[in-house]
């Protein structure tokens, strides 16, 4: 993934783009149930942010948990719909755990990279396609200020919203 994203940057920075995106699939970062990997070179997604930095390109990050529906299942793993009594995208206990989780593994790795200290992540987005068919819109404001508190607490200081 490095050469190859490093090769997609250099053309970003070839037609004067001055960011780019990078969308962290959560099935491919937790394949099976607590087992996280973040060690292989294809799913190096700091050295890619390390090669847009080099090129002068920030970055926006979109963490998810949800990442996009052009993404098989949203980037969720397969797992994560067998566990009992889970709800994705709604205000559920075992979802936030799982949420909380994957946060404590994940987050660590980008808030030393983040804009104001000195790396090029100047955004952070929590949910892609806010259309979340949640119960009411006290139900949403919860649940993305769940998602974005997760944030805070972990060290992120950065810009964080959600893409509509």
């Amino acid at each position: 993934m490095v050469v190859l994203c490093g090769q997609l940057k250099l053309e970003d920075k070839k037609i004067r783009c001055n960011t780019t995106t990078i969308y962290i699939w959560w099935s491919l970062h937790e394949p099976e149930d607590g087992v996280f990997v973040f060690n292989k070179e294809e799913y190096d997604f700091v050295s890619f942010i390390q090669i847009a930095h080099s090129l002068d390109l920030l970055v926006i990050v979109c963490v998810g948990p949800y990442i996009m529906t052009e993404v098989h299942f949203g980037g969720f793993s397969y797992w994560i719909m067998k566990k009992q009594g889970i709800a994705i995208r709604r205000l559920n206990k075992i979802y936030y755990q799982l949420i909380d989780r994957y946060f404590d593994q994940l987050i660590p790795r980008l808030v030393p990279l983040q804009y104001h200290l000195d790396g090029n992540i100047i955004n952070f987005q929590i949910e892609v396609n806010s259309d979340v068919p949640l119960i009411s819109f006290n139900d949403a404001h919860q649940y993305y200020g769940y998602l974005r508190d997760g944030l805070i607490k972990r060290g992120i200081k950065n810009l964080i919203n959600i893409l509509a």
